[in-house]
């Protein structure tokens, strides 16, 4: 995942006056999730494994929903 990027993409974006770079980033990001989504289970017998990919997909939406705030 990208999500330790999206900092860099909103101080990059607000810098040149591009905000078409948060939107790339978060068509990148949902790309990675259904990548993720597809090969990965997220409920699994092992709790702390699910509690972990849960725990990731939670930061994704927190970062696609300020993502897609900011696109407005």
């Amino acid at each position: 995942f990208r999500l330790d990027g999206f900092a860099d993409v909103v101080a990059d974006a607000a810098r040149l006056l591009t905000p078409h770079l948060i939107a790339r980033y978060t068509l990148d990001l949902a790309a990675d999730f259904h990548h993720f989504y597809a090969s990965c289970r997220v409920l699994t017998a092992d709790a702390q494994i699910t509690r972990l990919r849960l725990t990731l997909i939670y930061a994704l939406k927190q970062t696609l929903a300020e993502a897609l705030n900011l696109l407005g």
